[in-house]
C-alpha cells in the first residue's frame, strides 16, 4: 500500500510542478524528495519512481495531444523521422514517457540511496541505534 502511495504522489507531485511551473527537471526534485521520505530497496524505488513520473508525463503529454487533435505529435514525427507519413504521433508521446519515466528512478533511486546514507538503518550496522553496544561505566 505504500508502495502506491509513493508511485500516486509522484505522479501528482510532478504534474502539479510541471504544469504550474515552468522548470520541465522539477519531477526529478519531486521524485528524489518523496523517496527519501519512504523506506524501499533500490530497484523497487527506481520502479516506482519510473511508473510515477512517466503516467505523469504520458498522461500530461495526451492531453496535450488531443487538445490539438494530434498535429504537434504527428508533424514532430514527421520533422524527427524525415517521413510523410502522420499518424504516428502516438510513438512520440511513449518515447517522451520513457525518457521522463528512466529520469524518474534514477531520481527516486538517488533519494532512496541518500535516505540510507542519513539514516542508515540497516540492519547489522555498528552505527544503527539497535546494534549499538552500551558502554560499560567501569571501563
Amino acid at each position: 500500500m505504500r508502495g502506491l502511495l509513493q508511485i500516486v504522489l509522484i505522479a501528482l507531485g510532478s504534474f502539479l510542478l510541471g504544469h504550474f511551473m515552468d522548470n520541465w527537471w522539477l519531477f526529478a526534485v519531486c521524485s528524489f524528495t518523496v523517496s527519501l521520505f519512504f523506506k524501499g530497496r533500490g530497484f523497487t524505488s527506481f520502479g516506482k519512481g519510473f511508473i510515477g513520473v512517466a503516467l505523469a508525463w504520458g498522461i500530461y503529454a495526451l492531453y496535450i495531444n488531443f487538445k490539438n487533435d494530434g498535429v504537434l505529435s504527428d508533424k514532430m514525427f514527421q520533422l524527427f523521422t524525415s517521413t510523410a507519413d502522420g499518424g504516428m504521433g502516438w510513438l512520440l508521446i511513449l518515447i517522451t514517457a520513457l525518457i521522463g519515466g528512466v529520469i524518474g528512478g534514477i531520481a527516486a533511486l538517488a533519494g532512496n540511496y541518500g535516505r540510507r546514507l542519513i539514516i542508515d538503518d540497516k540492519p547489522g550496522n555498528m552505527r544503527s541505534r539497535k546494534n549499538r553496544r552500551r558502554k560499560s561505566r567501569y571501563l
